[in-house]
């Protein structure tokens, strides 16, 4: 009797687990970027150097995202970009 009611659970288990007729969705419910966005790039060379290409002055490049209609996630992005290359212990707030 019990090795009947085993069996019973175990085929009642294995069918319910079975989902006969649902297809299978093998592709990823998000395909696309919900955000949009675009990269900002900041270049600037020392003031003193020259503007040749070959000249050993100081040059700065900050390429970053910025978010179409998202106003704190921008300005996180920028508070955090101050944060990493900030030289004093207050940035200045503007890169």
């Amino acid at each position: 009797m019990r090795r009947l009611c085993f069996l019973w659970i175990l085929a009642t288990i294995a069918f319910a687990s079975c989902q006969w007729g649902v297809p299978h969705n093998s592709k990823p419910a998000i395909t696309k970027d919900t955000l949009l966005y675009s990269y900002k790039t900041i270049s600037e060379k020392a003031a003193n150097g020259s503007r040749k290409a070959d000249s050993a002055c100081a040059d700065a490049e900050i390429k970053y995202v910025v978010f179409k209609n998202q106003p704190k996630l921008n300005d996180t992005i920028v508070k955090r970009l101050l944060d990493a290359y900030s030289v004093t212990e207050k940035p200045d707030g503007t890169l």
